[in-house]
């Protein structure tokens, strides 16, 4: 077809010798290749409205039973599938072929004080929304998208379904909250009993289809998740109900649901929501179940990528190998391009992203076929990320960033992803709700009061607008994209990059081995760059004049400020030389499992732009027969090879062959047999030159063991079967000030080749560690001693002033970090029992953002590295260390916590009939001297006493006699203390160090009315939360607290239990904002940092909303 040349696209090619007349190479959509494929991620409720009559969903009664709301950003908006279909010729003309709409199921139309305009509050799988439409609806779209030749891709949900579960422990009998909070069972506190007794309210008994959805039984019921941990899988992800996805009838039950929509409809894909939070043996049962099924039902390319919210490759690429999902979104990249052209962050991030793609290279997947996106409905906007990161920009300088962000998302390699909206320039005041605006006229106020990007139009208009200068760029991207296969297929080859400015150079060689030469510059001022050439001649795709190359080999490139270009080679590199080549990773003839990691180091260099070709496979019989492992066609040629569907015993051969494109390569072959066991214990025998008392031991996602102290010389560790390295780390404590050895990092490998068998098939490993980092089963003292990390007491911070722990233990707020002089940060705070997910970052996750996967020299300092893991055994007072340091020109991150149990310098226990004199509840030390514990009793006398683990240290009420809500003095000595619960209760014990001890209960006596507090929140603030303590009747949650009422025009409300007449109290946003620690004792209204009376119409003498 005649593709009109928009005034962009023409700018563009103007000086090309590339023609802009004739068909691209649009293939019809059944038979297109992904990678052939331009996205558009569509909200369709807030995309544009076709039909007026379905704005309500046929639901009668208001608001709160409809869920239909224009004005109100958590509600249905109107836009729907007839909508969506009107708007087809916008979309084509944007270059758009695969329209991927948020789900569109049936779901419970209201949670809370929200609707499922969203449409990830699943009901019924097996129609549609009718907000959006009726089925008949959603076919005639997709008819007329297929006779467009665009494709139409379902968001789907296995994870869970709408929130109808409730649990008697934590909810009313009809399903309210009774004010405790449904806090996650561990899988071992379920299987011991102590699990959650779920149930139906009266008349939710059958609202999930088909129905057995609605069998409590085939949930987890396990309260809810914190996203850490085994709790990211089996907890309830914002209370939504956890489907049971080990249990052979869920996954069997969810393959026939999905079967079915695709016999129905005929999708030509499917985006899977919340992968990460799905036990991932799940995947490897679905995905191949559903692709056979929609191959046989005639759509062959049938296409399914998955949402993993997880910035790290090595995390990533395990939901493509492990979990055989075809795709993932690449939330890497989306990190990586913010950092560069959003903040001021170094192309190597990009570079260092793409030199990881090795790890997506299985039998039948690779890193061509990840999802590029550059924003989405839930971290916000390319334009608010802009916004945000330069807020003094001019809004040209802003239009150029955006324009780049999107650029990369296109040429790169990967399959680029436009989220509706960006093209109008749309930017958003955050993420979730506040990314979801309205391309149809907008009636929200927190909308239409945002600044876009390239137009003086606000959301009050309608956005459909193809000559915004955004369009009319995508659609010239999507124009030059199509218009050559090197920039969909071909393979992507760093060129360039640099850690402290914008310019970045790479390549896409097609088949035929010719360069196209692609160079971005993020930076504001012109850039030259010089290359090595691969051709005598390059002619411009996008850029002004050919490039030649001069005699000594190169080409010279100058490009403008916030620009790119694109140069395609006349002729092919050359073929390199052919070379042999070792095959490196693991001895000949090892016990390997898990990941294999493998390399083939060349006798020859590789060249600048090599054509080898590296072909990796695995024979199961000896050598007799092998099958397909991977190729790879970039350097460094690699294999990671997940080995896990093999039994144990297994012998193998790896057998990598390199060619240069043509004739007969060279192979070689490496030996292992399968073996998943690991030493238990590992015992090291440390020669410790430098004398050093304590070793922290770090594993590959940065859970911490230690301070471990030496036993007669010997440090001892556990090693889990699950850790694929663990990185050992020596060092002195003195106070705040470390000093650290050279760390050692032991691959799983290495260790079983270093462990023996003992008579039960069981490994065991005593190990010696010399001065030099060398491992061996036998006395390997070297003498002298080992390299010390250089660390300066007078340096300065080395990431500035703002650096903080921001994780599931604050909700991914930000706990700023203390500077404490020698290159290390700390922060003391109380953490939750369990697992913990984190990172160390700045306020803006750039250009500070460092977490795993830990290697040889520690964390990651990166555009979006992976999450930390650390397990803590109990509820306490923690210390985060982070220390970054250099090491011959390498950086050296590492991080410790340890638990600080306060001046006694051991764990205090509350003991005594409470708890039949046993140890079982410990005083968590909370900082500042103060020690506290909790304890349910029945009414009764009760002997107590605080004391340490051996009773050589006490602490008994002077008296005798504890009286509730006392300051008690202490003594040393005597026999116990008396506490007489007159009311069953829950009891409090706050032990302020050598001076008193008070004692309280949470029963009151004819309770008075619960405490009303009323907030208007800041402009910049997306929302509110309340966090409370000491507020007697209302159960305290963790940092950021709990969201407030919503109740209009940036005013949040919240009411307390009966009793609580008092609180203190933080109003905080859940992202890095808050006020100070305030006390409220009566009724009010905190505005503008003043607390008053009354603030009518939201809170009078019977305040509405409450």
């Amino acid at each position: 077809m005649k593709i009109p040349v928009q005034p962009l696209l023409a700018a563009l090619l103007a000086t090309s010798a590339i023609s802009l007349t004739g068909c691209l190479p649009e293939d019809p959509y059944l038979e297109r290749d992904v990678r052939d494929d331009v996205f558009y991620f569509v909200m369709p409720d807030r995309f544009d409205n076709g039909d007026l009559t379905n704005d309500t969903g046929g639901i009668s009664g208001d608001r709160l039973d409809h869920g239909f709301d224009p004005y109100d950003k958590g509600m249905y908006h109107g836009g729907d599938m007839q909508g969506l279909e009107g708007q087809l010729d916008y979309l084509q003309g944007l270059g758009i072929t695969a329209i991927w709409m948020t789900p569109i199921l049936k779901n419970q139309t209201i949670q809370g004080d929200s609707s499922a305009y969203h449409g990830y509050w699943t009901l019924d799988f097996t129609k549609i929304d009718p907000h959006l439409g009726s089925n008949a609806d959603l076919q005639s779209l997709i008819d007329a998208a297929h006779d467009r030749n665009m494709k139409v891709y379902f968001d789907i949900i296995t994870n869970h379904t709408a929130d109808v579960i409730k649990y008697e422990e934590c909810h009313e009998p009809d399903g309210s909250s009774n004010g405790s909070p449904c806090t996650y069972v561990s899988l071992a506190d379920k299987a011991a009993g102590m699990g959650y007794t779920p149930f139906l309210p009266a008349g939710q008994e059958n609202v999930k289809s088909p129905a057995w959805l609605n069998d409590p039984q085939y949930y987890n019921n396990q309260g809810d998740t914190t996203f850490s941990g085994e709790n990211s899988i089996y907890g309830d992800f914002f209370g939504l109900d956890d489907l049971d996805t080990r249990q052979p009838a869920v996954v069997q039950g969810m393959i026939d649901i999905f079967k079915d929509i695709v016999s129905e409809f005929k999708p030509d894909g499917f985006r899977i929501d919340t992968v990460k939070h799905v036990d991932i043996e799940f995947w490897q049962e679905f995905s191949p179940a559903l692709l056979a099924h929609a191959h046989a039902e005639g759509i062959p390319n049938f296409f399914m990528f998955g949402e993993v919210y997880e910035g790290n490759p090595q995390v990533l690429s395990q939901f493509t190998t492990i979990g055989t999902l075809p795709s993932v979104l690449d939330f890497g990249i989306q990190g990586a391009a913010s950092s560069v052209f959003a903040g001021q962050g170094g192309s190597s991030n990009l570079a260092g992203l793409f030199a990881q793609d090795d790890v997506y290279t299985d039998a039948d997947s690779d890193a061509s076929v990840l999802m590029n996106f550059g924003g989405n409905h839930d971290m916000g906007r390319i334009g608010m990320f802009i916004q945000n990161a330069n807020p003094t920009a001019s809004d040209e300088e802003k239009l150029a960033r955006a324009k780049l962000f999107n650029a990369i998302m296109f040429f790169a390699r990967g399959i680029p992803v436009i989220y509706y909206g960006d093209e109008q320039g749309f930017t958003g005041d955050g993420g979730d709700k506040d990314a979801r605006e309205d391309m149809f006229p907008s009636l929200v106020d927190v909308y239409n009061d945002n600044v876009l990007i390239g137009t003086d139009a606000t959301t009050a208009d309608a956005n459909f607008d193809p000559e915004h200068p955004l369009y009319q760029a995508i659609a010239a991207y999507s124009y030059i994209y199509k218009l050559h296969p090197a920039l969909r297929r071909g393979v992507h080859v760093n060129r360039y990059s640099e850690s402290d400015g914008g310019l970045y150079a790479f390549a896409r060689v097609d088949s035929d081995n010719r360069e196209y030469l692609v160079v971005f510059n993020g930076d504001t001022t012109s850039r030259s760059l010089e290359l090595a050439a691969t051709a005598n001649t390059y002619l411009p795709i996008v850029g002004d004049e050919k490039l030649k190359r001069d005699r000594a080999g190169n080409i010279s490139i100058e490009i403008e400020p916030l620009t790119f270009a694109i140069y395609r080679a006349t002729s092919p590199a050359k073929k390199s030389k052919k070379t042999d080549f070792s095959l490196v990773g693991v001895p000949d003839g090892s016990a390997v499992s898990g990941r294999v990691d493998l390399t083939l180091e060349l006798d020859k260099e590789p060249g600048v732009l090599p054509t080898y070709v590296a072909t990796f496979e695995l024979s199961t019989d000896g050598g007799l027969s092998f099958k397909p492992l991977a190729v790879d066609t970039t350097a460094p040629y690699r294999l990671f090879w997940q080995s896990g569907d093999l039994a144990d015993g297994t012998a193998v051969t790896v057998r990598a062959t390199l060619t240069t494109g043509t004739g007969k390569g060279i192979s070689h072959s490496l030996d292992m047999v399968i073996d998943s066991r690991v030493p238990a214990i590992v015992e090291v025998d440390y020669e410790n030159g430098n004398q050093r008392d304590l070793l922290y031991v770090a594993d590959h996602n940065g859970g911490l063991q230690g301070p471990i102290s030496a036993d007669n010389g010997v440090f001892s560790f556990a090693w889990d079967d699950t850790d694929s390295s663990q990185l050992l780390t020596f060092v002195d404590q003195d106070g705040d000030v470390f000093a650290i050895d050279q760390p050692v990092h032991i691959t799983r490998s290495e260790i079983v080749a270093l462990s023996s068998e003992v008579g039960d098939g069981t490994l065991e490993a005593h190990i010696y560690l010399n001065n030099q980092g060398e491992l061996d089963q036998n006395d390997n003292d070297s003498g002298g001693s080992a390299i010390e990390l250089p660390l300066d007491p007078a340096a300065v911070a080395p990431y500035g002033l703002d650096l903080n722990v921001r994780g599931g233990l604050n909700s991914w707020g930000a706990d700023p970090m203390a500077y404490v002089g020698n290159q290390t940060y700390k922060l003391s705070r109380v953490v939750d029992q369990g697992d913990v997910e984190f990172k160390y970052a700045d306020s803006n996750w750039s250009p500070v953002n460092i977490g795993g996967q830990v290697g040889a020299n520690g964390l990651v300092l990166g555009s979006n590295p992976g999450n930390l893991t650390q397990y803590f055994p109990n509820k306490g007072f923690y210390n985060f260390y982070l220390v970054s340091t250099e090491l011959d020109g390498q950086p050296v991150i590492l991080h410790f916590i340890d638990q600080d149990v306060g001046p006694v310098g051991e764990t205090l226990y509350l003991t005594g009939s409470l708890n039949d004199w046993s140890n079982d509840d410990p005083l968590i030390y909370m900082g500042a001297n103060h020690y506290s514990a909790t304890l349910d009793l029945a009414v009764g006398d009760y002997q107590f006493k605080l004391s340490n683990q051996d009773a050589s240290w006490q602490r008994l009420v002077g008296d005798g006699v504890a009286d509730l809500d006392v300051a008690e003095a202490l003594v040393a000595t005597g026999v116990s203390s008396l506490l007489t619960a007159e009311h069953a209760a829950n009891y409090s014990f706050a032990y302020h160090f050598d001076e008193s001890l008070t004692v309280s209960s949470d029963y009151i006596d004819n309770p008075a009315p619960g405490l009303q507090v009323v907030f208007q929140k800041p402009a910049a603030w997306a929302g509110a939360n309340i966090y409370f303590w000491e507020a007697l009747t209302t159960p305290t949650e963790g940092w950021p607290g709990v969201p407030m009422t919503d109740l209009g025009d940036g005013w949040f409300g919240f009411e307390f239990n009966l009793g609580s007449a008092s609180a203190n109290l933080i109003f905080n946003d859940g992202a890095g904002s808050q006020t100070g620690n305030l006390f409220r004792d009566a009724n009010g209204c905190y505005i503008a940092e003043t607390w008053a009376d009354s603030c009518p119409p939201y809170l009078e003498a019977t305040p509405p909303g409450l």
